[in-house]
């Protein structure tokens, strides 16, 4: 189970989501690697693998995957609240 990001902590989140960033890019490469795939074709790939069937290799492959994108969905969120944070707590200060 993966902690929860505070988003009131700017610099916790930022560096959460360059984390989650690396660990989706390093899945999004190792199953690409695995099915015969780039970046352009992964989606045809995977369609293609849907009908003909993947080798259960392939499929954690893609299970990690996809557990990495929702890390990111989750850490850019909280990123992007702790921006807006940020930036409301900068204008109170210079309204003060």
């Amino acid at each position: 189970m993966r902690r929860r990001i505070n988003p009131t902590n700017y610099l916790e989140t930022a560096a959460e989501k360059s984390r989650a960033l690396a660990v989706a890019k390093q899945k999004h490469d190792q199953l690409c690697q695995a099915i015969g795939a780039n970046a352009s074709t992964l989606q045809r790939k995977l369609d293609e693998l849907r009908t003909t069937g993947m080798t259960s290799r392939q499929l954690s492959l893609l299970i990690v995957w996809r557990k990495a994108e929702e890390e990111l969905a989750e850490a850019m969120d909280a990123y992007s609240l702790a921006v807006q944070m940020q930036q409301q707590r900068d204008l109170q200060a210079v309204c003060e």
